[in-house]
């Protein structure tokens, strides 16, 4: 890893592009798969109803709701057919208006000629001002009343209709400020068809995207329901788990305090310092039972230093609001932060993240010398030694992501499938709004749109290397360059890398027979290893303090880096920093200081 591994907080993310277009396609694709059903629904046939409540509360629940999408669906096409029809008439009222124009418009000119001694400037004026103030309401009245409804569509017709039949009796004026208001009416009526349309496809969006989980509900609960009553409780329970589906995702408003502060980053923020807190206090206590001259700290596992951030903060606050909000007995609001929550969330934070001491005391005899370099001998001539007692106190974090968390938990089918959603690579920038953290924009390669895997698509490595592009931009921080590696290849269904660094990595590996050391041989989505050495000390220095203290590499073949190879060229890896995932050219193939020392390609 390069030196740099710092955090800046308080800095607020940049949504990327790919970010503000997730929520569009999601929606595009629940739009699809909600007419699909909606379709089924209508030409299914009504069968016998089961006698038992179970299976009939889950019919009843799963046949209104495809109905209610199928209805919504064909609501707004109706909305477009009548919208065409308006289309239609107003190219009719055109066409008699060019005949008015040709035979009545001439015939009315000459009656007004006849009758002009008889009628005054003043009736006239009256009779245009009349005219063009009903085209005005009536176009009003008509714009009106299309925005809200299909039925206003029909309205505007037949207003549009009644103000050009009014306009051909008066004058040339009045007509020809009837035909414009006419087609103001018929794109107002355009205008609404299209709104109504969009507004049913939400709607059948979100009746499809509950229906599962209210069915899944029924199912499990209306075994407990006895027959008198039933159906009442299953309407509860639909509403009640309807809400919490829709909580889920409040999380993200949690924030909102009529004050303006951020409640649940303070509450983070206080749950970290107490556990960073913790681990001091435990060094100091191990220190002072050992009596050392020389105490070194070896951070093994998901931490570097006592600074460091815990790095799946995403994780735990994905799997407080499914936890919460999904709670089939007792579903919690998580858009609110209350004491009783802060304490569900510091107890998420615990059980996902796990910390071990040992401690080992290494001693050493030297030959003292004086400030000129010169040795020092004691009275009887012989050279003066000193006894330096070194104390190494090891700790090994580890932090579990959200798919470790959902198992711990034991979530439902149901709750892992949410909590999939509210874990998409897409939504980071939400959470990271939460957390402090920044998202970038990936560097000189940006997301590596040109830059392909040497594999076909189909292929898992060139899965593996797709996989890894979807957390370009995170930080250091949040993602390093193991949990990268067990990020993309958990996505792909690869689970053998799980809740390990990037050395335990290698010799799993080559446990499994997966490991080696020919550059030639390497293909997208394998596993690239390096080893770290410190030139100014020797080779069996690495010069990481953190991971190995001051003296010599602890660590097997000096590896202290793990990236994921994409082509002849290309590599992904994240190395320190804000906007520390990145594309890369390859590096530290053999320089002074890093070494690609050998690879791996785990299958399972």
């Amino acid at each position: 890893m390069k030196e740099v591994k710092t955090k800046e907080s308080g800095n607020a993310p940049k949504i990327l592009t790919d970010t503000a277009r997730a929520p569009k396609e999601l929606a595009k694709r629940s739009m699809l798969q909600a007419k699909e059903r909606a379709r089924i629904a209508s030409q299914r046939p009504e069968t016998q109803q089961d006698d038992s409540p179970d299976r009939y509360a889950e019919n009843r629940v799963e046949q209104t709701s495809e109905v209610i999408a199928h209805k919504t669906a064909e609501g707004g096409k109706n909305t477009v057919r009548k919208a065409n029809d308006i289309r239609k008439q107003v190219n009719e009222i055109r066409k008699e208006r060019k005949s008015s124009q040709t035979n009545s418009y001439m015939a009315g000119r000459e009656r007004v000629v006849r009758n002009s001694q008889r009628r005054t400037v003043r009736q006239a004026t009256t009779n245009a001002r009349n005219a063009a103030k009903a085209t005005k309401t009536a176009a009003k009245g008509t714009v009106k009343t299309a925005k809200h409804t299909v039925k206003a569509a029909e309205k505007t017709v037949k207003t549009a209709q009644k103000t050009v039949k009014t306009a051909a009796k008066a004058t040339e004026k009045a007509a020809q400020a009837a035909g414009k208001a006419a087609q103001a009416a018929a794109k107002a009526a355009q205008a609404a068809a299209k709104a109504a349309a969009a507004a049913a496809k939400v709607i059948a969006k979100a009746v499809v995207a509950i229906v599962k989980w209210i069915i899944a509900a029924v199912k499990a609960l209306i075994a407990a329901i006895a027959a008198g009553g039933w159906v009442a409780v299953v309407i509860i329970v639909v509403v009640v788990l309807v809400i919490a589906l829709l909580a889920i995702f409040g999380v993200f408003s949690a924030n909102e305090a009529p004050d303006g502060s951020k409640p649940l980053t303070e509450a983070i923020k206080t749950i970290d310092d107490a556990y960073h807190l913790e681990i001091k206090e435990k060094i100091a206590s191990l220190t002072a039972q050992k009596n050392a001259d020389v105490v070194e700290i070896i951070f093994e596992g998901d931490m570097e230093s006592l600074d460091s951030p815990i790095p799946n903060w995403a994780d735990v606050v994905g799997i407080y609001s499914a936890k919460m909000s999904l709670d089939t007995e007792n579903p919690q609001d998580v858009t609110v932060i209350s004491d009783e929550n802060i304490d569900q969330l510091e107890t998420v934070f615990r059980d996902m993240n796990s910390i071990s001491y040992r401690t080992e005391t290494e001693t050493e005899t030297s030959t003292v010398y004086d400030e000129y370099g010169a040795i020092v001998y004691d009275e009887d001539g012989e050279p003066k030694t000193e006894t330096t007692t070194t104390l190494y106190i090891y700790i090994d974090a580890t932090s579990l992501d959200y798919r470790d968390g959902a198992e711990l938990y034991r979530f439902s089918d149901d709750q892992n499938e949410m909590l999939t959603e509210l874990m998409r690579p897409e939504y980071y920038p939400l959470f990271a709004e939460l957390l402090g953290d920044t998202v970038g924009d990936g560097g000189e390669y940006g997301f590596g749109i040109n830059i392909n895997p040497d594999l076909p698509a189909s292929e898992l490595g060139a899965q593996i290397v797709e996989a890894a592009k979807k957390y370009i931009g995170r930080s250091y921080s949040s993602m390093d360059c193991s949990k990268l590696a067990r990020t993309a290849y958990n996505d792909c269904g690869l689970t053998s890398m799980n809740g390990k660094s990037s050395v335990y990595m290698a010799k799993a590996c080559e446990e499994m027979g997966c490991l080696f050391t020919d550059p030639s041989q390497l293909q997208a989505g394998d596993l690239i290893f390096f080893s770290r050495f410190d030139p100014s000390r020797g080779e069996e220095y690495c010069g990481d303090r953190n991971r190995c203290g001051s003296g010599k590499c602890k660590r097997w073949l000096h590896i202290h880096h793990v990236a994921i190879y994409i082509n002849d060229e290309f590599l992904i890896d994240s190395t320190g920093g804000n906007n520390s995932v990145q594309i890369r050219k390859h590096w530290g193939m053999d320089t002074a200081k890093w070494k690609w020392v050998c690879f791996g390609r785990p299958t399972s």
